[in-house]
C-alpha cells in the first residue's frame, strides 16, 4: 500500500474518529470507541451509545479522566434489551461495553 492509498484510507474515515475527548454531551458514532471524559462544575455529560444494530461486534471503552464535579452518564439509544444507564462519578471510573447487535453488555467497569 503506497502513501497515497494510506492517506485515502485515513481520510475515508477509517482511522480518524476512534478517540473522543468528551467535554459535553454527545451521541457516539460506531467509530468513536475510545472515549475519555472531562466534566465541569455546571452540567453532567451524557453520552448516548450508537444504535445496537449499527454497533454489532464493537467494543467501547469510556472513562472519566478529570472529575470537575459533575458526572458522565452513559445511556443507550433506547434500543438495547435490559439496559440500565451507567454513571461515572469519580475520577478514573470506567466502563468497557460490547454490543452483540441486540444489546449492550458491560464487560468490565469500575464505578464508585
Amino acid at each position: 500500500m503506497g502513501i497515497e492509498q494510506r492517506q485515502s484510507f485515513i481520510n475515508g474515515g477509517q482511522v480518524i474518529d476512534k478517540f473522543l475527548h468528551a467535554t459535553e454531551s454527545a451521541t457516539l458514532t460506531v467509530n468513536q470507541n475510545v472515549v475519555v471524559g472531562t466534566t465541569g462544575a455546571v452540567t453532567d455529560v451524557t453520552l448516548t451509545l450508537p444504535a445496537v444494530v449499527d454497533a454489532v461486534g464493537r467494543i467501547f471503552t469510556i472513562s472519566l479522566e478529570t472529575d470537575g464535579g459533575k458526572d458522565i452518564v452513559i445511556q443507550d439509544a433506547d434500543d438495547s434489551v435490559n439496559w440500565t444507564d451507567l454513571t461515572l462519578d469519580t475520577q478514573y471510573d470506567y466502563a468497557i461495553l460490547f454490543c452483540d447487535g441486540r444489546r449492550w453488555w458491560v464487560l468490565a467497569s469500575e464505578v464508585a
